[in-house]
């Protein structure tokens, strides 16, 4: 599993009340949520919700549908004063929201109270911890490979194929995480993405594909630097990690589908794991696209690494450039150095091309 951030916990009282003497402010704000709800058509909750410091108490927090009408922010606030989740009613000394609209409609209510427009890395912290609850099966059945039923046991077969030859192959041996290659799928509207091979150290064996060598060098860049464990996550970048687990670190409701389903696995520290994560570190539902991608991706780089393996052991290389085929006739094009990409007329991403 791609490994996690590990943001400052504070040790706190559930059941403390603020005093009178303490200074009461209130954090508030509408997040994504960072689970799927499933019926009646899959669907990612937001969450409006309001943190009390010093005391760290959530005074007030609703789950809803983004695309159904609900409960304004400001009115979601005052009724939390007089019915907070925690506590007698009250109001705080000031408020801090990180949206500026948000700010605005509270002020044209609220005119007794300041109201602050600044970040809230309080409430990202909060969504970080409950994405790691989740994704360590401590909330709902558990991490699948199946989604819920959404990806269907042929395209998962699939993928543990391809990674069962790539595990064989062992490109980590001779490549370094920085020789990147560049990725086009073009059914897939994938263009200009960015291969890292991971594993050259002997840890955290796999694959990375990053949307475009810009969030391949954002990536690096946020690693490099040491995070404010009180700012928000940003990994400068959403990415698809294809790792090597050991049967161990794998969580049981995977573990469990793998040996219901017998799926192959190269060796007893190759149980495969496909993840795609946002900027915010945050593990996001999977799509049977994504499996695609990863699955062509994969494929494919086995042919090509083969073929090409002591390209990546010289200090200089020609550019190459090579389009695969599969029996689908689906197409995988990679080139290598990644810059060599104009050279054969492919053009740059643009900074709102998405890939994954």
């Amino acid at each position: 599993m791609f490994p996690a951030m590990s943001p400052r916990k504070k040790k706190t009282d559930s059941n403390r009340v603020p005093k009178k003497s303490d200074a009461i402010e209130w954090v508030g704000g509408i997040l994504t949520c960072p689970f799927v709800i499933e019926k009646p058509a899959p669907i990612r909750p937001k969450v409006m919700m309001l943190l009390e410091l010093p005391s760290d108490l959530i005074i007030a927090s609703e789950i809803f549908n983004p695309h159904e009408p609900s409960i304004g922010f400001t009115d979601f606030l005052l009724s939390a004063t007089q019915t907070p989740l925690v506590g007698s009613p009250r109001r705080p000394d000031r408020i801090r929201v990180a949206d500026k609209n948000l700010a605005a409609d509270l002020r044209k209510a609220i005119q007794d109270i300041p109201i602050k427009t600044a970040q809230t890395p309080e409430l990202d912290l909060l969504m970080h911890h409950m994405a790691q609850h989740i994704s360590q099966g401590e909330m709902g059945p558990g991490p699948s490979y199946f989604e819920n039923g959404r990806i269907p046991l042929a395209i998962v077969e699939d993928f543990f194929n391809s990674c069962e030859v790539l595990y064989q192959i062992k490109p980590w041996t001779s490549m370094a995480d920085t020789q990147v290659i560049r990725l086009d799928i073009p059914k897939f509207k994938v263009q200009g993405a960015c291969i890292s091979i991971i594993g050259n150290l002997g840890e955290s064996l796999g694959v990375i594909l990053f949307p475009s060598l810009k969030g391949f060098e954002s990536f690096l860049h946020s690693a490099e630097n040491k995070p404010d464990p009180m700012a928000p996550v940003s990994l400068g970048t959403s990415f698809m990690s294809i790792n090597f687990e050991r049967g161990g670190d794998l969580p049981t409701s995977m573990r469990k589908e793998i040996m219901e389903k017998k799926l192959p696995v190269a060796d007893p520290n190759a149980y495969p794991m496909l993840q795609r994560i946002n900027d915010e570190g945050i593990v996001q539902t999977l799509t049977q696209r994504d499996y695609k991608i990863a699955t062509a991706c994969t494929y494919s780089l086995c042919s090509f690494i083969i073929k090409h393996r002591d390209m990546f052991e010289q200090d200089r290389v020609d550019p190459v450039s090579e389009s695969w085929l599969n029996e689908n006739n689906l197409e995988v094009r990679f080139t290598y150095p990644y810059e060599a990409g104009g050279l054969y007329g492919l053009k740059t991403p643009t900074s709102r091309q998405k890939n994954f």
